[in-house]
């Protein structure tokens, strides 16, 4: 009898233990300004986004909601505003952290496929932590399914494709590897780290920015700053402030590194500059943040394999020809002040380029457990940084 108490109290406490670290995310129904959008797809797209948001460890998805008993249903469908007391108001009545608002909307020459888009804001400060948008073809009711758990996935920074983790032919594999490694060149700081030669266009550092050892995380930084720090946001982001809100996405002034004139002054810089690369900064003209090409030819040229080092969980990363390696621990990235509990965006890492599609983003390396993709973050973000060296 003691037994089976002694069971059932370990039962509830790491059912309790689970709970705990559980985030909820309410979904609220699809808004269609224009009521253009057939009601069955705007519930299928809701329903898989929410399949999306179960499927990832630690999250759960809340749609059952009443929204009447908060706001005026035809009111939100119509304009597809929430006002933050509501926002807080459904937290406080589904018990989420996050609130999801979807919105659709229809292609007029192929009606096949619908545009959505997605923001997630904190019940607490009906602030904008993460959006995300993605074209879905509605008539397709498999492919409708992954392009909605794809974007949800996107949306909690989660890599939805895994990409090759190596190809036969290197077009670097030509290039002398007599050193393997070296040291980077000292800066005014007398910073010094060791660069692994992978046979690749660039040398790879063995730490991250500001780590004495492979597993550790170092230091995360802004993109584009050079200045540590504990808060990210853009609210304390050098290069961008937020100048009002819309439903979809916060509305961002950008001060360098724009290529649209509704976001700011354009200067059509699309590559950090060297007193805005921290690498540099650091370590010395020759090092910098990779770009985004040097991360997709890290992808395609090298073996990554899903390991621990010293308990810490991260990909090995190994030139099949030289057998020299790298290590790139788990780091999770940062918005908001890291003593509060917030979003788990995964791991990312910045490159130095701008993304193509919205200048308030850069590229980064995102990777999991899961796999690893290129893909792109809030430059206000903290991230970790893996130098390189020519």
């Amino acid at each position: 009898m003691l037994k089976k108490l002694l069971l059932l109290v370990a039962g509830l406490t790491l059912c309790v233990s689970l709970f705990a670290e559980t985030i909820g995310v309410a979904v609220l129904p699809a808004i269609d300004r224009e009521n253009e959008v057939h009601k069955a797809y705007k519930f299928s797209i809701r329903q898989y986004i929410v399949t999306g948001i179960t499927l990832v460890d630690g999250y759960e998805a809340y749609d059952r909601i009443n929204l009447g008993t908060v706001l005026d249903e035809q009111k939100f469908q119509r304009d597809g505003m929430v006002k933050a007391a509501d926002i807080k108001k459904i937290g406080e009545m589904t018990g989420a952290q996050y609130v999801l608002i979807i919105e659709v909307m229809s292609f007029p020459k192929n009606p096949d496929v619908i545009f959505v888009s997605a923001q997630f804001e904190d019940v607490e400060t009906a602030r904008i932590i993460q959006s995300a948008t993605s074209k879905v073809h509605v008539t397709n009711e498999e492919l409708l399914e992954q392009e909605c758990v794809s974007l949800a996935q996107k949306l909690l920074g989660v890599p939805v494709s895994i990409r090759p983790s190596a190809k036969a032919q290197n077009p670097y594999s030509s290039a002398s590897n007599a050193s393997s490694s070296q040291k980077s060149p000292k800066a005014s700081n007398q910073v010094v780290t060791d660069f692994v030669d992978l046979g690749l266009s660039v040398k790879w550092a063995t730490c991250n920015l500001g780590a004495s050892s492979p597993e550790e995380s170092g230091e995360l930084y802004a993109w584009g700053e050079i200045k540590r720090k504990e808060l990210f946001g853009w609210d304390t982001y050098k290069w961008g402030t937020i100048s009002g809100v819309t439903v979809l996405f916060p509305k961002i002034t950008i001060t360098k590194y724009n290529y649209k004139t509704k976001s700011g002054q354009v200067d059509d810089l699309y590559t950090l500059e060297e007193s805005d690369d921290v690498a540099t900064v650091k370590y010395g003209r020759g090092c910098r943040i990779p770009t985004e090409e040097e991360w997709k030819e890290l992808i395609s040229y090298c073996k990554w394999e899903w390991t621990s080092l010293n308990g810490v969980m991260g990909y090995k990363v190994r030139n099949m020809e030289n057998g020299e390696s790298i290590f790139l621990p788990m780091v999770q990235s940062s918005i908001g002040n890291p003593k509060q509990k917030i979003i788990n965006f995964g791991c990312i890492f910045w490159s130095s380029s701008l993304s193509k599609t919205e200048p308030n983003a850069a590229m980064t390396l995102s990777i999991n457990k899961n796999g690893f993709m290129i893909s792109s973050a809030f430059r206000c973000a903290g991230a970790p940084i893996r130098p390189v060296s020519e």
